[in-house]
């Protein structure tokens, strides 16, 4: 339920419209991001789309990207590995970011 103006004093009158303003300005915010977002996957999606148009095993077969990812890790190296492979260490990876347990309060 919205609150009319006509009962709010000045005081809060004045910070409800600047709380609005800040809002619009953040769903303004939002709104880019999410298009550069959107923009920016798609690039990437045409870069990988490239490299596995480039790229070749070493008997001269071309990597399936429905088989094989694009992987790069923290220190820039880019490596090509089974999409099979990086789900298994996705997994394996998993259960260390569950939270961890809190002891139980002792009364």
């Amino acid at each position: 339920m919205e609150v009319g103006l006509s009962v709010v004093s000045p005081r809060l009158r004045v910070q409800l419209l600047e709380l609005r303003q800040e809002r619009d300005k953040l769903l303004y915010e939002k709104s880019s991001l999410d298009k550069r977002t959107t923009a920016l996957k798609q690039k990437l999606g045409s870069l990988e789309t490239e490299l596995f148009r480039r790229l070749h095993n070493e008997t001269g077969d071309y990597y399936d990207p429905t088989r094989f990812s694009v992987l790069q890790t923290d220190d820039g190296r880019v490596f090509i590995v089974s999409r099979d492979a990086s789900s298994a260490a996705a997994a394996h990876d998993e259960p260390n970011k569950r939270r961890k347990k809190k002891p139980d309060k002792k009364d």
